[in-house]
């Protein structure tokens, strides 16, 4: 079937040519009808033309010659001139002084630039001595000499007249052809919009004009249509994982309250101190496990974000709570921990210092950092927590002895779900750690930074002393 006219596409090299040719087509004929216009007001006697002058000089002079007396009033309204005597005298003169310093010299024939046509002369040697210039030039004079004395020059006019022609001709079409890209390059700016706003179930019709951007139309509704249907699995997937975690959690409370009530129960009973200690251990373990569960139910739920609120927490008691954990979770392993603090935080500590966060999932992520280190460091080994600050900002970093981090970890660590331990999934090591701790850290206007130290892996958790928390 034979496309319409208004459905025909435009290659942009056959659009540029179009343009080209339309308007050269356009100024030609406009420049033809301009002719016609001169030339009519030539045959019906408005203007005469241009070479008026020089046609009639011969006429001119032999008027002149015939004359007894001189009579200026006989010589054409379309010459200037003058009148000079035998020593150079000028008697009469009907020309500017620019023209008639020149012409009062001139003898035969001569000539002269003057703007906006170069002034030509003759001179006619009268009976009494005396010597009549003629000035004229090569413009077209009005026939009536009212009409030359008071309107604008028509030459120039005309001239002018056609230039403003050529540049309407050239703005409308230039409108015309670049509105036509502007269409379509609207419509491609429109379709990159939809997709990046990923308003994906909006179907980007191919309407241009020009069969470049056209295409580009038609090749962002294929990645519209493949970006949809990926974007649909990874929901349908992201939703299975979030019904999963729910599960997860739900099914955790059960044996942790369990675990909970016999420990309470037997921390009420008579003990022995290492006994005692144990029990402790349990309750705190099961208090964090507690914490965790709320966590994953959190990211179940899609918030992924903490509802514990923003208070002013003392730096001093904050760091000994940091030490606590530590040490609790390097007992286990027989492994040291060797606390490092900058002297600009234990000046900080000793004046009562406080800023504001969540403490729990500041502790957590702490005991996240410090338990990876644990987990990768092998017995006797030491473990560094430095606690640092530098503009307004608290970093702790966590510098284990171990193999460091693979490179496959250092670009997805902190993802959630992301283990380099593939075969610790099966024993519950989900990869949540270390994405809890930058959750964390944005909360709190820092980030979390992995990276290999000299001896091991390092792990670098900053947060904003004065940052007024993620309350969104």
């Amino acid at each position: 079937m034979v496309k319409r006219r208004a459905d025909r596409k435009w290659k942009l090299s056959s659009l540029f040519w179009r343009y080209l040719v339309t308007t050269g087509v356009m100024v030609a004929v406009c420049t033809v009808l301009w002719w016609m216009a001169v030339v009519a007001c030539i045959s019906v006697g408005f203007v005469y033309q241009a070479s008026v002058g020089a046609r009639n000089l011969q006429k001119t002079q032999e008027r002149l010659l015939r004359q007894e007396e001189f009579q200026g009033e006989e010589i054409p309204f379309y010459y200037d001139w003058c009148l000079v005597n035998e020593d150079g005298t000028v008697l009469q003169a009907k020309m500017s002084e620019k023209v008639l310093k020149q012409a009062k010299n001139v003898e035969g024939d001569d000539g002269m630039r003057v703007f906006p046509y170069s002034k030509f002369f003759h001179a006619v040697s009268l009976k009494d001595g005396s010597r009549c210039v003629l000035a004229y030039d090569y413009s077209m004079p009005y026939v009536n000499p009212m009409l030359q004395r008071y309107l604008p020059d028509f030459q120039v006019t005309a001239t002018l007249l056609l230039f403003v022609c050529w540049g309407v001709i050239a703005v409308t079409r230039t409108r015309k052809y670049t509105k036509i890209l502007q269409n379509d390059t609207r419509a491609v700016r429109a379709a990159a919009d939809l997709v990046a706003s990923q308003r994906l179930d909006e179907p980007i019709l191919p309407e241009g004009k020009i069969r470049e951007l056209n295409d580009a139309l038609e090749t962002i509704e294929k990645l519209r249509v493949e970006l949809a249907a990926s974007l649909s699995r990874q929901w349908a997937m992201e939703e299975q994982r979030n019904q999963e975690l729910a599960s997860l959690s739900h099914d955790l409370k059960t044996p942790l309250t369990v675990i909970r009530g016999n420990a309470e129960l037997l921390e009420e009973e008579e003990l022995a101190s290492w006994q005692e200690a144990s029990v402790e251990a349990i309750l705190r373990g099961t208090l964090h496990l507690e914490e965790y569960v709320q966590e994953l139910r959190s990211v179940a739920a899609g918030s992924g974000e903490s509802s514990e609120e923003f208070r002013m927490l003392p730096l001093k008691k904050f760091i000994e709570r940091c030490r606590e954990d530590g040490e609790a979770l390097c007992a286990a392993k027989k492994i040291s921990l060797k606390v490092c603090i900058s002297e600009e935080v234990v000046r900080r500590s000793d004046e009562g210092f406080s800023f504001r966060g969540q403490e729990m999932q500041l502790l957590r992520a702490i005991r996240n950092l410090i338990d990876n280190a644990v987990r990768f460091s092998k017995e006797g080994q030491e473990i560094v927590l430095e606690i640092q600050e530098k503009d307004d900002r608290l970093i702790l970093t966590v510098q284990d002895s171990g193999p460091g981090f693979c490179q496959e970890a250092l670009a997805k660590a902190g993802k959630i779900f992301y283990t380099s331990e593939k075969h610790r999934a099966s024993e519950g090591h989900l990869g949540l750690g270390l994405y809890f701790c930058c959750k964390v850290a944005a909360r709190h206007g820092g980030d979390l930074k992995i990276e290999n130290g000299e001896k091991g892996g390092r792990a670098t958790l900053v947060i904003v002393y004065g940052f007024l928390g993620d309350l969104g």
